[in-house]
């Protein structure tokens, strides 16, 4: 991974070339990780998304609505899907201060889920900063108007 441009106007046009780069990476995620390990009814956000991403439509207002949602879904399958079990050693020679531990552990389905999330938040921090920096350069345009 590369490192990120500063967010500039300056860097717009590359910020937005990362943002169709992280699109690509997470449309893979999309088909590999999630859509596949979603109920059919649960799938048609995802579907939309990967639509617009292969239709690219990634700038659009609606592609980081759909994505935000998304990964508020993700978050809430992964946590769903995610075990933690106490664990303690009381086995006589055992001279650990603490012998206890949580051992945490995710189902396939979450684990997968977990691998795209990780893409799509990369995907949603790029897709941000670009649609930061067009809002700024609208509302300076409009302030430059009025004076």
């Amino acid at each position: 991974m590369n490192k990120p441009l500063p967010i500039t106007f300056e860097n717009i046009e590359g910020l937005a070339a990362e943002a169709f780069a992280d699109a690509r990476v997470s449309a893979t995620a999309l088909r590999a990780d999630v859509i596949p390990n979603l109920a059919p009814r649960d799938r048609t956000g995802p579907e939309r998304l990967l639509r617009a991403i292969e239709g690219r439509r990634v700038l659009d207002d609606d592609t980081l609505v759909e994505l935000d949602v998304l990964i508020d879904k993700l978050s809430r399958l992964i946590a769903d899907g995610t075990t933690e079990i106490g664990r303690v050693d009381d086995h006589p020679f055992c001279f650990s201060e603490n012998p206890s531990w949580t051992d945490t552990h995710r189902s396939r389905e979450a684990e997968d889920m977990a691998r795209a999330l990780t893409v799509l938040l990369v995907f949603q921090t790029s897709l941000q900063a670009v649609h930061d920096l067009m809002r700024a350069q609208r509302e300076l345009e409009k302030m430059r108007q009025r004076i």
